[in-house]
């Protein structure tokens, strides 16, 4: 498979400080990537980078096999952005507005091919409306066809789906998939909505002290834990997880568990051995408030990833 965007021992300094640190990443075509990470991890500093809008201190970035350090002209051709809200002129139809941008690229952009884009993103019913009568989300929608009128071959979104309402944001992913899966683009997408990100992307690269501490197929987030073992986790909600942990380590010493809290025990169980674990506590007299099936989440990845991570650096720049 090849790749659309490389980024290659990437570093970003600004005076002493490190903001990126040897960034390292392959991101396919016709592969959605999500960046995330926590407040000042890196993650705009990264994105300007790729769209030429800041300078690297070391390293390179391609897009489509060309360096943005060495070729910023060229890899432009093969770039659409959405970097910050999309602005227009309001007085304008959005047709009039694409216009206007299409005359400002280096090459020719007929009406054809503003027909198709906004076709793509599902407006051709409003495209002669004027933009102060545009919802966010057709705004939004408007800004990622300006971002599609040259055709190029990566599209990069800083918090695309800011301020849209659920069925925007709906919307906007699906058109995001079909522009990779039906274009074969390269995109990537950063955001704070992490149930988004899970439903858009096939893989995410999680960034945290300007470095990339892991990258994940959603697949692999979502069956984590099926994964490493063939059973399932299972949260018990008791009367005191403590107690109700000390009986099941002497009578099911094999059984994984783990205590989250003073009312809640994860155990590692398939349904014969939960169905023992019911068994065994209810003898003991120990109260089971309710058993339910643990799948981890995107977020609760996030956030054991960076938690631990981030306790790591600390420790690592303490001594």
């Amino acid at each position: 498979m090849s790749l659309g965007i490389q980024l290659k021992n990437v570093t970003k300094k600004i005076g002493s400080n490190t903001i990126i640190d040897q960034l390292s990443l392959d991101i396919h075509k016709g592969e959605v990537v999500g960046l995330l990470g926590p407040n000042g991890a890196g993650k705009t500093t990264t994105i300007r980078m790729m769209v030429g809008l800041m300078k690297m201190t070391s390293g390179d970035i391609l897009i489509d096999g060309l360096s943005v350090s060495e070729k910023r002209s060229a890899t432009a051709q093969k770039l659409g952005a959405i970097v910050e809200n999309p602005d227009f002129y309001s007085y304008m139809s959005g047709l009039d507005n694409l216009r206007y941008f299409a005359k400002l690229q280096d090459k020719k952009i007929g009406r054809q091919t503003i027909d198709e884009v906004v076709s793509i993103v599902g407006l051709t019913e409003s495209i002669k409306k004027k933009v102060k009568t545009y919802s966010l989300g057709m705004k939004q929608r408007l800004g990622l066809a300006q971002s599609l009128l040259h055709r190029p071959k990566v599209l990069i979104l800083d918090e695309p789906t800011n301020g849209l309402d659920p069925a925007g944001i709906r919307e906007f992913r699906e058109y995001i998939r079909r522009l990779a899966g039906e274009q074969n683009m390269t995109i990537v997408v950063s955001s704070h909505l992490l149930s988004e990100i899970e439903l858009m992307c096939d893989r995410v690269a999680i960034i945290q002290n300007g470095r990339l501490v892991r990258t994940e197929t959603i697949k692999e987030t979502s069956d984590q834990e099926n994964l490493v073992k063939p059973s399932s986790q299972v949260v018990m909600e008791l009367a005191d997880s403590s107690k109700a942990e000390q009986i099941l380590q002497e009578k099911l010493p094999t059984l994984e568990t783990q205590s989250r809290g003073q009312r809640e025990l994860l155990i590692q169980a398939d349904k014969e051995t939960t169905a023992k674990v019911i068994h065994l506590l209810a003898v003991q007299d120990h109260p089971i408030y309710r058993v339910r099936d643990s799948q981890q989440s995107l977020e609760d990845r996030f956030l054991e990833i960076t938690d631990e991570k981030g306790e790591a650096y600390a420790d690592a720049h303490s001594q």
